[in-house]
This record gives structure tokens, C-alpha cells and sequence, in this order.
């Protein structure tokens, strides 16, 4: 991931995790979204996470089943130490929803099967 997309997507993980809790967030917060008119998924994984390697499969299925419809960013968390702690990812691998306005959705954490996201990529696709 380039370094300008990785400073642009760890500013508006912060802005809108913040957000989701009902922190202060300035208005332009939006501006920093991921990926504007889209939903977004986040998923904080790692090399050594056993679960993590098991969902690749499943992740390049439905990304490529999704394309056009869902942004999908990855982000190791041993790599990039500085927007997992700010986000407080304490297990790995979780995932991070937002709506096509960039408002927080949903966090899982955990194993997820290829079914599994197709289902709620289907749900969220439907209500948002």
C-alpha cells in the first residue's frame, strides 16, 4: 500500500472510529473517507495470524465478486503499528465497516468464512 493512501485511509480510520464513539470530529472528517459513495471494509490482520492466512482465499474471492461495489483495504498491523494501536485493534484479524457517507457500520473480530462475508456484504449492501 503507498504511503500517501496509507496516511489518507489511517486519518479517516481515526476520524471515523472517533466518531463511532462519540468523539468530537470536525466536519471535514468525511473528506479523509476511504473510499466516498462506497461501503468500506477495514481488515486488520497479521503475517503469523493462522486465522488471518485462512480468510485469504475467501478475501480474494469476494473482493473480486464485490469490485465496483465495496472497497476493501488491508492493513497488517505488525507493519503498521501506529494506525492499529490508534484504532485499538487487540486481536487480529478484525474487520471494520463503513457506510457509503463514511459512518462506522460494524467492527467483527474473528474468523469469517467466505459465505460468511458474502452474507454480510449482501446485508450491508441492501440496508446502506
Amino acid at each position: 500500500m503507498n504511503s500517501r493512501l496509507l496516511c489518507t485511509v489511517s486519518t479517516a480510520l481515526i476520524a471515523l472510529f472517533s466518531a463511532a464513539a462519540g468523539a468530537a470530529v470536525p466536519d471535514h472528517s468525511a473528506a479523509f473517507c476511504p473510499a466516498k459513495g462506497k461501503i468500506s471494509i477495514v481488515d486488520f490482520e497479521a503475517s503469523w495470524c493462522t486465522p488471518c492466512k485462512m480468510m485469504k482465499p475467501a478475501w480474494k474471492a469476494v473482493e473480486k465478486e464485490y469490485k465496483g461495489k465495496i472497497s476493501f483495504v488491508h492493513i497488517d498491523i505488525d507493519e503498521h503499528p501506529d494506525i492499529s494501536k490508534a484504532m485499538q485493534i487487540s486481536a487480529v484479524p478484525t474487520q471494520i465497516l463503513f457506510d457509503r457517507q463514511c459512518k462506522f457500520i460494524d467492527a467483527h473480530s474473528g474468523y469469517l468464512s467466505e459465505s460468511d462475508l458474502r452474507a454480510t456484504f449482501n446485508n450491508v449492501l441492501k440496508k446502506y
